[in-house]
């Protein structure tokens, strides 16, 4: 099992923002192996898309919170790169979709955030997207609370393989 601890905080939504700070130390449970995937996904695409857009300096912020309406813990990733247009946010989860700032980079498959989506909600975790085209975006990592951390999920095989048992 791996785990992560907030060590303070700084920035904010897309393209950056007031930075936050916040009492420390959280864990949260996951699978070190498929988290690591989720977020090397969404950090390349986040240098990809950042440094694609000529923003210079380029910045990614990461920033681990707490929701204290049900004691989970959030992770944001924020770039202040090309961002998403409105109509593209409802399909960026899609296999193969790559939107219109995906189909001009030649190497946009379509298919990391479809992946990330499917890993995250294997482990029982939830991720969500903000954006917005010119200012950046923002995706988030939800980890419930301890009290739903397992919730649908069989703690003998969370240190194994989640990323392969279906619900």
């Amino acid at each position: 099992m791996g785990e992560a601890r907030q060590k303070g905080g700084s920035g904010g939504g897309p393209g950056g923002g007031a930075p936050t700070a916040a009492p420390a130390p959280w864990q949260v449970e996951s699978d070190a192996k498929w988290l690591r995937f989720a977020l090397e996904q969404i950090t390349s695409n986040a240098v990809k898309y950042t440094a694609g857009a000529g923003v210079d300096p380029g910045r990614i912020t990461f920033v681990l919170r707490r929701d204290e309406d049900d004691a989970a813990v959030v992770l944001d990733i924020a770039d202040n790169g090309v961002g998403i247009p409105p109509e593209d946010l409802p399909r960026v989860f899609n296999p193969f979709f790559t939107g219109s700032a995906g189909r001009r980079f030649p190497q946009s498959t379509g298919m990391g955030l479809y992946l990330v989506r499917e890993v995250c909600r294997r482990l029982g975790h939830r991720v969500t997207i903000e954006s917005a085209p010119g200012r950046g975006t923002r995706v988030s990592i939800r980890f419930p609370g301890p009290q739903t951390i397992f919730a649908g999920l069989d703690r003998q095989v969370l240190g194994r393989a989640p990323i392969l048992r279906d619900r």
